[in-house]
């Protein structure tokens, strides 16, 4: 009867201390999705996007055409094969405007979005 009204979503987080947070994320009000307690620490739960350190990662994962596997299934990176990545030097932002996905711009010249809805077919 409900099942229109559930949706999964993928969004990729990592426990960041208090005396860490602003040190590591950018726009700290939209990253922070809440307070916690891990391991006797004290910090928050922070979505990895506004994290530098998880996009220049996305972004070399792309260029060099990672791919990581376990029991449970596979992830690929892959860019363009029309373009050549140069993961030498990344300079990436968050684009404020998209609420229902995540997009990010590397080097004021290329354009990446992952999509946080999980269906079971592949998405453009």
């Amino acid at each position: 009867m409900y099942k229109d009204c559930l949706n999964f979503t993928f969004l990729p987080i990592y426990f960041a201390s208090s005396d860490s947070l602003f040190d590591k994320v950018e726009y700290i009000a939209p990253s922070v999705i809440c307070r916690a307690d891990f391991q006797g620490k004290t910090g928050f739960l922070v979505d990895s996007s506004y994290d530098r350190g998880f996009r220049d990662f996305l972004f070399d994962a792309m260029d060099r055409k990672l791919k990581l596997k376990d029991e449970g299934g596979s992830l690929e990176f892959n860019s363009s094969i029309y373009v050549k990545l140069n993961s030498e030097k990344i300079d990436s932002k968050i684009l404020k405007a998209d609420q229902s996905n995540t997009a990010i711009i590397y080097n004021d010249k290329y354009f990446f979005k992952f999509y946080r809805k999980i269906e079971k077919r592949n998405q453009s």
